[in-house]
């Protein structure tokens, strides 16, 4: 919340990164209420890094108290083949972006958020699918 003393505002956040991350990608993941304000920040920033977020609400919305997008983020960082629509045999950001915007406006009537900077390629991969059933990797 914005009036404690503990509170790390959006635009700290960004800074902090860009003054101590030595990469060039970053990915932001958010699931509470008004997270889509990260969303928000990344389609506003002008910047040298690559950024993404991901975020289970709009800035402008309460998050619900289930844990929906979680277990949309945990499904795809384990592989599951559902979420590879372009049958490459990985899971991306953006299946996963647009899983979880579709997951949350089916499931929980909220709408969901995400966003991109120019440079941050939406075929970043997550995950490598698995073959769940026999405990393998998909072979393409």
């Amino acid at each position: 919340h914005p009036d404690t003393d503990d509170w790390l505002g959006r635009y700290e956040l960004f800074d902090l990164i860009e003054e101590s991350f030595e990469g060039y990608q970053v990915l932001l993941m958010a699931d509470c209420c008004y997270s889509g304000a990260l969303a928000r920040e990344v389609a506003d920033r002008e910047t040298e890094y690559y950024y993404a977020a991901l975020t289970s609400a709009t800035s402008d919305v309460e998050s619900t108290g289930n844990w929906t997008f979680t277990d949309c983020v945990l499904t795809a960082l384990r592989g599951d083949g559902s979420l590879d629509t372009d049958g490459d045999g990985a899971v991306s950001f953006q299946e996963l972006a647009d899983y979880v915007v579709k997951t949350m406006k089916h499931d929980e009537k909220q709408p969901a958020d995400y966003q991109t900077t120019e440079g941050f390629d939406g075929s970043f991969r997550l995950a490598t699918v698995k073959d769940l059933a026999r405990g393998k990797h998909k072979r393409r």
